[in-house]
């Protein structure tokens, strides 16, 4: 009967996590209307599906060269299924990272039990399943993101695998793909291999010839990754054939790393306050796991130390390695994201913790203690959804571009020339709203600067970006701007243009004659 329970209540918060990663996807966030990030990954998708390219005409590139400077590849390629199937739209583009997150509620739970036991397990598992971060983050499809869901499959195969050989080169070829998952990664992840081995191989749970299986495993997956910074570091040329490219980027970011104190300081005071002041990637009502959370996040620190928990040095591996990301990077929610899962780690072990110390006192307490915790996250939880599917939405919408689909379509029946005001439409945005043809896309384009870290198109077949405001307006032709651009707002007054407005967005033209 309590075995009975034990599985109930590991199914219910699956299930849970499920529903509020599942629900009206394609609406919220923002109301139908996708980020740029999202935009471009997903037209990258339609494009290597549709013509065997992507937007810079490269066939199945180990690394999207998207903005000049990189976009991951793997979420995109698995945004290809669905987009084949459900056609472009915010449900398909966010199917992946959906199921990823909701993948990752159930192997969080299957890698706590191994390495602690089935209460600290469950703990872990609800904390992630309700939390702010790991909704929001399961909800849109930003392609660095995709890290979290991939290397907490790759720890659990690997923790798991008990030198079997099939599970250690599923192992191996897992932790190869989490590094097309977030480049930025690429600085500790070995030292993630390194230190996580090394415990196991101490420990006698993994073999010397399962290590070499592993490496090489992995290896074999890495090897275009590595050949695309020898192309990029100038080693080699660049890599092009008709079934894989290793593309050489317009700029290549190899100085965004460096390390810093200060950056350091700046990551922990992001996990303690839980925000970093953009609203896509958290909230400063809510943080990232309820404020609340930080006294059980101290607690489970402190007691995964003091108790000794059996094989919780893993954790502590994965958060010491997040942490030193997090030193070297200019920090934002989405770019530490691999800190977050041993962090919630920590809060469940904080959680069991709490829960053993009160049981000392009777069953009773422990029950009472227990319901205590259970109504403080579900209350947060139903006050954090209300805000979300309601004011946020909404905000949010605003932010990634609400009505530039509308104006887009409405602008291309007409079949003119379109005007865009520089940025009020980001390119990629254009791209995949519009479905534009990426054979079209690749010999039209021309750039602003070729080898900036972000791309500036000033125009492609049938478009132009740029501040039209400083010259006429011409008859036949479609002028798009933001509602809340003056400049745009001016033209059409003192031109007394046609205009008609879409979400945030005005389509004008010179009235007909």
């Amino acid at each position: 009967m309590l075995e009975l329970f034990y599985k109930r209540r590991v199914v219910f918060v699956v299930l849970l996590g499920i529903v509020l990663r599942f629900t009206l996807l394609g609406i919220i966030p923002g109301n139908g209307n996708l980020n740029q990030d999202e935009a471009f990954a997903a037209y990258e998708a339609f494009a290597i599906s549709n013509y065997g390219i992507d937007s810079h005409g490269y066939h199945n590139p180990v690394y999207l060269e998207a903005w000049g400077s990189g976009m991951n590849a793997l979420e995109t390629y698995c945004m290809i299924p669905f987009i084949t199937v459900f056609g472009m739209n915010a449900t398909a583009v966010r199917l992946p990272q959906a199921i990823l997150g909701s993948l990752t509620l159930i192997v969080l739970y299957l890698l706590l039990k191994r390495l602690s036991d089935r209460n600290v397990a469950f703990w872990c598992t609800l904390v992630l399943a309700i939390c702010p971060w790991h909704i929001m983050m399961s909800r849109w499809a930003l392609e660095s993101n995709f890290v979290v869901g991939i290397l907490t499959l790759a720890i659990y195969f690997l923790v798991s695998a008990d030198n079997k050989v099939y599970r250690i080169i599923i192992a191996g070829i897992t932790m190869g793909l989490v590094l097309y998952c977030y480049s930025a990664t690429w600085t500790v992840i070995p030292l993630l291999v390194i230190g996580v081995l090394t415990y196991l191989f101490i420990n006698k749970e993994i073999s010397i010839k399962s290590i070499i299986i592993y490496l090489i495993s992995l290896g074999i997956i890495a090897t275009p990754l590595l050949l695309f910074v020898a192309v990029n570091m100038e080693v080699i040329p660049e890599i092009t054939t008709s079934y894989i490219s290793i593309p050489k980027m317009a700029f290549f970011r190899s100085g965004d790393v460096n390390f810093s104190i200060e950056r350091l300081l700046n990551s922990l005071r992001l996990l303690w306050f839980q925000h970093d002041g953009l609203i896509w990637n958290s909230t400063s009502s809510y943080g990232l796991f309820y404020h609340f959370s930080n006294g059980f996040l101290v607690l489970g620190m402190i007691s995964s130390i003091i108790k000794k928990r059996k094989n919780t040095i893993i954790i502590w591996i994965w958060f010491s390695c997040g942490i030193l990301l997090s030193s070297i990077l200019d920090a934002n929610v989405n770019r530490i994201n691999i800190v977050f899962i041993p962090v919630v780690c920590f809060i469940g072990i904080g959680i069991d913790a709490y829960m053993r110390f009160v049981g000392i006192i009777s069953t009773r307490t422990k029950i009472a203690a227990a319901s205590i915790v259970l109504v403080a996250y579900i209350y947060n939880l139903v006050s954090f959804e209300n805000y979300y599917c309601g004011e946020y939405n909404t905000t949010m919408a605003a932010y990634w571009f609400d009505g530039a689909k509308e104006a887009l379509a409405m602008a291309e029946d007409n079949k003119a020339t379109i005007h865009i005001k520089y940025n009020d439409v980001r390119y990629p945005s254009m791209l995949y709203y519009t479905k534009y043809p990426t054979d079209v896309f690749v010999s039209s384009v021309k750039y602003e600067n070729t080898t900036a870290a972000f791309l500036q198109p000033l125009s492609c077949e049938g478009y132009e970006f740029y501040d039209y405001t400083e010259e006429k307006p011409h008859q036949g032709e479609m002028y798009i701007c933001r509602a809340d651009d003056v400049d745009g707002v001016d033209y059409i007054n003192d031109y007394n243009l046609e205009s008609e407005k879409y979400g945030q967005y005005i389509l004008s033209y010179v009235k007909n004659k």
